[in-house]
């Protein structure tokens, strides 16, 4: 993406986390057809994707931090940066009487199993673990024992989901949409 960016995307940071994750998102579907087509599974393949499993997952979890961000500034609710993050947010948003039920959205995903948690669950577990698996058709992700899941595919709802969820809350707070007008 070039500095001369003429729709805002630079400066919408949101926006940015989220192409960077698309990004990321490509790179991988493109190593999966070349672990596919070449039977690849040698050691630097595998580190490949492995360090863009992570990126992706840094990204698509900083979209939902930068957008806490984006609410904090836009609304002048006044939380240091370093404290951002949901339970602040949402506490604030009660506090000042704003839109209570901006996050609820967020709030849902974020619980025990749903989507979101999940992405933050797989994110932390590569900290310490590699959760890449192969079969010769598709890389996929091994949970635990008993669960195993298309990566491409499973990182491909994850990121409509992820727009879809700043979409939805952008739509309902007017000071949160971005426009080139107003960045």
């Amino acid at each position: 993406m070039s500095p001369e960016d003429s729709n805002g995307t630079r400066l919408d940071r949101v926006e940015f986390k989220l192409s960077a994750a698309h990004f990321h998102l490509n790179n991988l579907i493109s190593l999966q057809d070349k672990f596919v087509d070449n039977n690849m599974n040698d050691n630097m393949s595998n580190q490949q994707i492995e360090v863009e499993i992570d990126f992706f997952l840094a990204q698509i979890i900083a979209t939902i931090d930068a957008l806490l961000v984006q609410i904090n500034n836009d609304l002048g609710l006044g939380i240091g940066i370093e404290k951002v993050d949901l339970s602040t947010v949402q506490s604030a948003l009660n506090a000042k009487t704003k839109d209570i039920d901006l996050l609820s959205e967020l709030h849902r995903a974020s619980d025990y199993n749903n989507w979101m948690w999940l992405l933050r669950k797989l994110r932390n577990e590569t900290l310490y673990k590699n959760l890449m698996s192969g079969n010769r058709q598709k890389l996929t992700l091994k949970l635990d024992e008993n669960v195993d899941m298309e990566l491409v595919e499973y990182f491909e709802k994850a990121l409509q989901s992820v727009r879809a969820l700043v979409s939805g809350i952008r739509s309902k707070e007017p000071l949160l949409t971005r426009t080139p007008h107003n960045l």
